[in-house]
């Protein structure tokens, strides 16, 4: 929280204590024990739930709701069981009283639902002598409503403000910070001096802020005191706080009040069209004590002599009071400012920078895909003070869907997700027209549809349900919900229904094998920690309710699941994934070690829901259940509420996760704490936003791969951690020196980011001293307690109560403009530049402005991405027709700050200049004996945007016709007639490829007709060349004659001659003979220097003899020395039998390998290959009882 609002609320405690302390002793009593007030409506917006109790003499309160133009939390405000003073319990007592609530009675109704049509009101009240009591419909005016909602945004900003207010106070910090001298208007009348004269003063001859036009500060002023002006500030009211502050001197005297804060403020050079400013001025009244809290009566007028509205601000306040509430370290000048001087500050409302022909004032309201705003009445020009970022909130855990309409039986229906500020839409789903689901009406019907997969709409109408609920009791084994087709493609409605099994053999209820599942709920009125969707009991203690299996995919929405060890406790993950998994919101709890969604492998995206650990588990894990388990898993958070007892979530050393939202807290009943937030042990981690609260760390990352904070607010409840684990806690081992990057983030508490390390002759962790220079961006200001931090220090911590990390804000200095191709296949290009940016980071954007992943317009053929630059420029190249009317963006990126760009177009004129996609099916046998028939039906991509007409062959400029026989070595030419499809054009000059050979010259016209030209070198391709060479030969047997054929098996050659060494006319017994055989290549030779040879699959040389024309190539190998084999023993028993033949055939198979002797005994017909025939023979000899 920045210096003045620490001084604003510490004035404001001063009065506002010392007024009402004894008040409060005296007139609390507990008449009223517990209430709660909710409302359930269809646009989450105004959906809220408010409860106020007491417990041993103390208040505290919950709530859950919306408020518009609050931006805290995406203008969501939850959280549970925070103490509130007695006095705040007492009036919502005196409302209750006031509505009649203490005379409440039971008057129950069951009220139709049909999902997102209907609001519903609960009012739960508990007083003295009293029971609980709870009524639906009970009517109450607005009073005690709009103080519920009060009380909530005022505690939101005292407890979440320094990480989420961030931005919003970012845009008052100047106002904000003047306004610790008049800090006393919102102070209660009753509490200002009655005995003050007026005053009053007029200021004139301020500049209207138009257009381009630089800030003026000469005014004039008069009034019944002396008033001497200080100085004046323009100050914008935007997200980057901008000031122009004159004169000099005042603007040093600004920046000591403010201190390192006046950092933040950026110079304002010009005044923006339809931007928001503020005119401040500063005066003093000399040697003159005015009484602390006098407002005076102030009038502002423009150059045109009209009446600027005035703000509230305009209260004086004594130097003397205004030091006492400084940090003492603040110093004033005394020769500027002495003790016995009076200073007013005084300020317009709200001036919008407009041009001289009218006033810009809000009209309709418009949207596009990054926010929404309203438009000048007159001019229709976008309101900047009224732009707001969308914001899908979940309320307690659920993803609401709007109906757009319901299916009938003949039309289908749409749901959609939208912006609870406008109607951009998020998301939307189309629900097949009721002939087209399937209705199940029981869990036997849910478990066939499942097991016959396919693309099906299931809709849940169980037909013997109690409480909407399918009681299964069995002791059945394979009877869970099991999807086992790899092309499914499943949604289920449960429609209301839940299903409740308990078993002795099944370890979970869905068994996602395989294809991809999605359940949704899409009635979220009965979502809550009390109501269950899915409940699952087993004997197996490795039960889950969804197991999902590699590669198959399960999506969840609105469920709330329970994993039972017995009636009350949930002991067992409620999901265990390793393949693809997405939450968009639902209750998740667990009562033990076991995490609720235990995450074994694969992807992971959480979008919201709330998911809560009671015991040592974390809500969310990776843990790793057996060593040989290490799956590496990818985890997104997007938002959502986690929190654990002991931690929240814990990531594994195989887990690359992003967190981006959601808020890590737990704080129960008994005001518990959680121990640790976040747990990564190794991995690689990025935090981009959030909340995080720990009385040990928030985050605890030990051992990372890679570690990057970009931004969040880190919290440590331990004021006195003797642990020395800060906020966020950096652990190594001796033997890491890895450091992380921070670029961003508010950390709070007796330690802000601390380092520990563990040697190895030691179980305890150690400080470990870094340099911080090497830890937080150079580009970013730290500030610790306010106060400026030099990170070029060495230590092994780094804050010490309130430290923030602040990157600068990107600055967008060169936008994209459209990109234009002329021709299809082209390229476009797109550029950027921005100051302070370290990233950028390019979307593209359908029609509707949805995004588009890259990687399917690269599978699909539409174009291909990429970036050069650091990411400053854009390439599509090979565009397609695709991309026309798609739209580019970029974002520029430093730490969690992000700006957009402009939102360009893609245009591409349907010229077609490439064909490339051309081929001819055996293009590469064209040199093995065909004919010019062969080549006449070329074919195209299935997406080409043209076809081909007539083909052509010629030689030497002579048409070619059918039969003619192509030759290797000779060059032919191809002429293809291209056809543009309608609604496109051929440009002059086009350019084709055919099997990877490009075309010749431009297009060639000729009976008006158009045609590419290719020259083909007919050639012998790679793959006929030789170069690894295998032939079979009869090998030497006793007595027979050398072989003088041989055949070849593989290589593609002519075997010429074969000779024998030494040349005996017969094989003799135990004696070596070589065979050398000629070769000459078919086609020709591959690499001749890497050629390869084997005889009978065994290796042999190969051997390049002479030179030039009488260069010769052979193959040489030296067989076993022949011996007496008798042929058909091959396992040289001395008989024949079947034995030879199975071990014959399992030479055949692979199975073994035969010796040299064992390969001429099972050669039995001596033709030189062993084969099937040689077993038959064999077969033959044994059944004839004839020897050989």
């Amino acid at each position: 929280m920045n210096k003045s609002v620490v001084i604003l609320l510490r004035i404001l405690n001063i009065f506002l204590f010392n007024s009402c302390k004894d008040k409060n002793k005296s007139t609390f009593s507990p008449q009223l024990e517990y209430i709660s007030i909710s409302c359930n409506h269809s646009n989450y917006n105004y959906c809220y739930s408010f409860t106020a109790y007491t417990k041993d003499s103390k208040a505290y309160f919950s709530a859950d709701c919306t408020i518009e133009n609050f931006e805290l939390s995406g203008k969501h405000i939850e959280f549970e069981n925070k103490k509130i003073a007695y006095n705040e319990f007492l009036k919502i007592q005196n409302f209750a009283k006031k509505n009649n609530l203490y005379n409440l009675y039971s008057n129950h109704k069951n009220i139709p639902y049909d999902a997102c049509d209907i609001t519903t009101y609960s009012i739960t009240t508990k007083w003295e002598n009293q029971q609980e009591l709870t009524v639906s419909d009970y009517s109450f005016d607005t009073d005690i409503q709009n103080y519920l909602y009060l009380l909530a945004k005022n505690i939101a900003i005292q407890n979440k403000g320094g990480k989420n207010m961030k931005a919003k106070l970012s845009k008052k910090l100047l106002s904000i910070g003047l306004s610790v001298l008049m800090v006393v208007s919102v102070l209660p009348l009753s509490l200002i001096s009655t005995n003050a004269v007026t005053c009053n003063i007029k200021i004139s001859n301020i500049t209207y802020p138009r257009p381009d036009a630089k800030p003026d500060h000469n005014i004039k002023y008069s009034g019944n005191l002396k008033y001497e002006l200080l100085g004046t500030v323009w100050s914008s009211d935007n997200d980057s706080i901008s000031a122009s502050i004159e004169p000099k001197e005042f603007e040093n005297f600004y920046n000591s009040l403010l201190g390192s804060i006046s950092e933040e403020t950026n110079d304002l050079p010009k005044f923006v069209d339809t931007e928001s400013y503020y005119f401040y001025s500063m005066f003093v009244v000399r040697n003159q004590t005015i009484p602390y809290g006098m407002q005076a009566d102030v009038e502002f007028y423009d150059t045109d002599n009209n009446l600027l509205e005035a703000s509230e601000e305009r209260m004086f306040m004594p130097v003397s009071t205004l030091k006492s509430q400084l940090p003492d370290d603040t110093y004033i000048d005394p020769n500027y400012l002495s003790d016995n001087d009076t200073v007013l500050l005084c300020a317009t409302k709200r001036i919008i920078c407009s041009p001289k022909d009218h006033i810009h004032t809000s009209g309709a309201k418009a949207y596009d895909i990054f926010e929404h705003y309203e438009l000048c009445k007159t001019c229709g020009k976008k309101m900047l003070d009224t732009v707001y970022t969308h914001s899908e909130s979940s309320y307690k855990g659920r993803e609401h869907w709007y109906v757009d309409k319901q299916p009938t039986n003949t039309t289908d229906g749409r749901w959609y997700k939208k912006c609870g500020g406008c109607n951009y839409e998020f998301d939307s789903l189309t629900i097949p027209k009721k002939s087209n689901q399937i209705i199940v009406k029981s869990y036997d019907e849910l478990k066939a549809a499942l097991a016959k997969g396919g693309k099906q709409w299931i809709t849940i109408n169980f037909t013997n349900s109690y409480n909407g609920y399918e009681v299964i009791e069995d002791s059945k084994r394979n009877n869970e919900l099991c999807l086992d087709d790899p092309k499914a493609e499943i949604t289920i409605n449960m429609n209301k229904f839940k299903i409740s099994r308990e078993t002795l053999y099944d370890d979970c209820l869905f068994n996602i094998k395989r294809g991809s599942l999605r359940i949704l709920q899409f009635d979220t009125s009965s979502l809550n920690d009390n109501n269950t969707t899915f409940s699952f009991f087993s004997g197996n203690n490795n039960r889950c309710i969804f197991n999902v299996a590699k590669g198959a995919s399960l999506r969840l929405s609105n469920i709330k699941g329970v994993a039972r060890s017995t009636e009350f406790y949930y002991d067992f993950p409620c999901v265990i994934s390793k393949g693809n998994l997405q939450i968009d919101g639902g209750i998740y709890t667990t009562y033990t070690e076991k995490p609720a969604i235990n995450i074994t492998g694969g992807n992971v995206t959480i979008n919201g829901g709330k998911f809560e650990a009671t015991s040592k588990g974390p809500v969310i894990g990776t843990l790793v259940k057996n060593a040989y388990e290490n799956d590496y898993k990818n985890i997104t958070i997007n938002n959502g509420l986690f929190g654990g007892l002991y931690n929240a979530v814990v990531f594994d050393e195989y887990t690359t996760a992003t967190i981006n939202q959601g808020n890590f807290e737990y704080d129960d009943y008994y005001e518990r704490k959680q121990a640790f937030g976040v747990v990564a042990n190794g991995g690689k981690l990025t935090i981009n936003g959030g909340n995080y609260y720990a009385k040990k760390a928030a985050v605890e990352a030990t051992n990372m791969q890679s570690f990057n904070i970009n931004g969040g607010y880190f919290k440590l409840f331990d004021e006195n951690n003797y642990n020395f684990e800060g906020a966020v806690c950096i652990k190594t081992t001796l033997d890491s020196d890895y450091l992380p990057v921070i670029s961003g983030g508010t950390y709070v508490g007796s330690y802000g980011i601390t380092f520990l390390q563990k040697p190895k002759i030691t179980d305890q962790w150690l400080a470990r001293r870094v340099n911080f220079s090497n830890v937080i961006s150079s580009k970013c200001k730290v500030y610790d307690d306010e106060k400026k931090v030099d990170i070029n220090i060495v230590s092994n911590s780094l804050g010490k109560k309130y430290l923030q990390i602040i990157a600068p804000n990107p600055v967008i200095t060169t936008q994209p403009t459209d990109g234009y191709s002329p021709n299809l296949g082209d390229a476009v290009t797109f550029d950027i530049n921005a100051t302070n940016a370290d990233t950028y980071k390019w979307h593209i954007i359908d029609e509707n402005g949805k995004e588009i992943d890259w990687l399917y317009i690269l599978t699909n053929g539409y174009g291909e991405l990429s970036t050069s630059f650091g990411g400053k420029k854009l390439f599509i190249t090979n565009v397609s027709d695709w991309l026309n009317g798609k739209q580019i963006y970029c974002d520029a990126i430093s730490g969690n700050n992000t700006v957009h760009s402009n939102i360009v177009n893609i245009k591409i004129d349907k010229k077609l200049k490439y064909m490339n996609d051309i081929y001819f099916d055996n293009f590469d046998d064209m040199c093995n004996n065909k004919t010019i028939g062969d080549y006449k039906k070329p074919k195209t991509s299935e997406n080409a945007l043209y076809t081909i007409g007539e083909v052509e062959w010629a030689k030497y400029g002579k048409r070619l016709d059918d039969s003619y026989k192509i030759s290797i070595g000779e060059k032919l030419s191809l002429a293809l007639e291209i056809i543009p499809k309608s609604g496109y054009e051929l440009n002059n000059n086009i350019y084709g490829r055919v099997n990877g050979i490009d075309s010749v010259g431009t297009l060639k016209r000729a009976n008006g007709k158009r045609y590419m030209i290719f020259d083909i070198n007919v050639s012998v391709p790679d793959k006929y060349k030789t170069q690894n060479i295998e032939v079979n030969i009869k090998a030497p047997t006793v007595g027979a004659a050398p072989a003088k054929t041989a055949s070849c098996v593989a290589g593609n050659v002519n075997i010429n001659k074969i000779e024998w060494s030494p040349t005996d006319s017969k094989f003799i017994s135990n004696k070596s003979y070589t065979v050398k055989i000629e070769v000459t290549p078919i086609y020709g030779w591959g690499d001749i220097e890497t050629v390869t040879a084997k005889v009978n699959g065994n290796n042999a040389k190969f051997i390049k003899e002479g030179g030039g024309k009488n260069k010769k190539y052979y193959i040489s190998y030296t067989f076993d020395k022949p011996s007496d084999v008798l042929l058909g023993d091959i396992d040289g028993n001395g008989t024949l039998s079947i034995l030879d033949v199975t071990l014959g055939q399992r030479h055949l198979t692979g199975d073994v390998v035969l010796s040299e002797t064992q390969k001429q005994a099972a050669d039995i017909n001596c033709d030189g290959q062993i084969n099937v025939n040689d077993m038959t023979q064999i077969q033959i000899v044994i059944s004839s009882g004839v020897g050989l």
